[in-house]
Formats: structure tokens, C-alpha cells, sequence
């Protein structure tokens, strides 16, 4: 029989839960991933709770980005595209159609608000943008609002706050299916 451990649940449904090992059902993002007997569960067990999606990241900085990719990625199983500029973010949005874009607000050549200016004529409300940012000021936000934005993060990225976006579109793409 497989071993039965207790989850807590840090997220706003505060409810106790109980997964089966064998199973992989954890339903937690990897950052809270349970342990058993010290030992950190398999990234296969949280990430098989998640909707995958088609996932954006327009980032100019290398490390952030392959950061971010290999959160998303291996530990949550989502497609990720990569942009490292605001050109290739447009470009690679129009091409790929993906289900939310991750879009930093300091970009080299075009800034991020106005990338999300140009998917936003481009694609209308058929994807969720998201500002990442090191600007958190209620000008920043209005900033964001206005350029099309979606979601306005700060930096670092909490990355329950990105698993609760991605868990909003998910249902929100389920509900919208006949």
C-alpha cells in the first residue's frame, strides 16, 4: 500500500488534503512541494496537478530568463517560448499564439509596455499578458493597465503568485470550451 502523507494548503482554500505517493497527485506548486522523510517529492507529482500552457517569457536578461524558464518548464510542465528582446516578443506572439505572455517592462529596444501595446492590437483579448517589473508604484500599475496589460507583477516573482495566473486561465480556457 502506498504511504498516505497530509498536505497544507497555503492558498485561500485553507482546507486539509491527503495524497496517495503511487498516485502523484500532489496539488501544490514546487516551491511548497510536501516532503517525506526529508526527502523533496518528485517534480512530476506537482506538475501533473497544472494545466499545461503555451507561456510567453519576453525577458532581456539571460539568467532571469532561463530561470524562469526552467520554473515553468521542468517543475510545472508548461511550454515556454523565449524572447530576449521586445521585437522578438511581438514577433514570437503573433507566430505562436501563446495562452499568456510574461513580458518585463525594461526591455533593450521597445519596452514591454509598449510590446504589450503591439500583441494587444494584434491578438485582442485571446492571450493574458502579464508586466513583470522592478516598479511597483500605483503610476507603474496605471502604466501597465494602460498599455494592455493583464496582470502587473513585481519583482522577484513570487511563484505562487504565477501559479495562481496560470490556474485562472486554465479554468478560464475549460469553461470556455463547448
Amino acid at each position: 500500500m502506498a504511504a498516505k502523507f497530509p498536505l497544507r494548503c497555503d492558498c485561500s482554500v485553507r482546507k486539509r488534503l491527503h495524497t496517495d505517493v503511487r498516485q502523484e497527485a500532489c496539488l501544490w506548486p514546487s516551491w511548497r512541494a510536501p516532503r517525506l522523510a526529508g526527502i523533496l517529492l518528485p517534480m512530476s507529482t506537482i506538475a501533473g496537478a497544472l494545466t499545461p500552457l503555451k507561456v510567453l517569457l519576453v525577458e532581456d536578461n539571460r539568467d532571469a530568463r532561463t530561470t524562469l524558464r526552467m520554473l515553468l518548464s521542468m517543475a510545472y510542465g508548461h511550454t515556454v517560448l523565449e524572447a530576449a528582446d521586445g521585437s522578438s516578443g511581438v514577433r514570437s506572439a503573433v507566430e505562436s499564439k501563446p495562452d499568456v505572455a510574461l513580458i518585463d517592462v525594461g526591455l533593450p529596444d521597445i519596452d514591454g509596455h509598449e510590446v504589450a501595446r503591439r500583441i494587444r492590437a494584434q491578438l485582442n483579448s485571446d492571450i493574458v499578458l502579464v508586466a513583470l517589473t522592478g516598479y511597483g508604484t500605483a503610476e507603474d500599475r496605471r502604466l501597465a493597465v494602460e498599455a494592455g496589460f493583464d496582470v502587473h507583477l513585481v519583482k522577484p516573482v513570487d511563484p505562487a503568485d504565477l501559479v495562481r495566473i496560470f490556474e485562472g486561465i486554465a479554468a478560464s480556457r475549460t469553461r470556455d470550451r463547448p
